[in-house]
């Protein structure tokens, strides 16, 4: 995949983990366009998933934390 967008709860682990992974994926010759960070406990996506619509990436990478209070009805 040559392009990623990076969706993560705002703590430590999905930063570093996107760290790491951002050099890895440039190191192979990929490019990371969108990096989005959002509170635990968010259910309102809509705002992401258009920022990924827009850069349409071929992979979407995904660091949430949380579990049903990721997803609303």
């Amino acid at each position: 995949a040559k392009t990623w967008f990076f969706v993560g709860s705002d703590y430590l682990w999905p930063h570093k983990s996107f760290e790491i992974a951002k050099k890895v994926i440039e190191a192979a010759g990929g490019t990371v366009v969108g990096e989005e960070y959002a509170p635990i406990g968010t259910t309102d996506w809509g705002s992401v998933v258009s920022k990924i619509n827009r850069t349409n990436p071929s992979v979407v990478l995904l660091a949430l934390a949380g579990g049903a209070d990721n997803v609303s009805i």
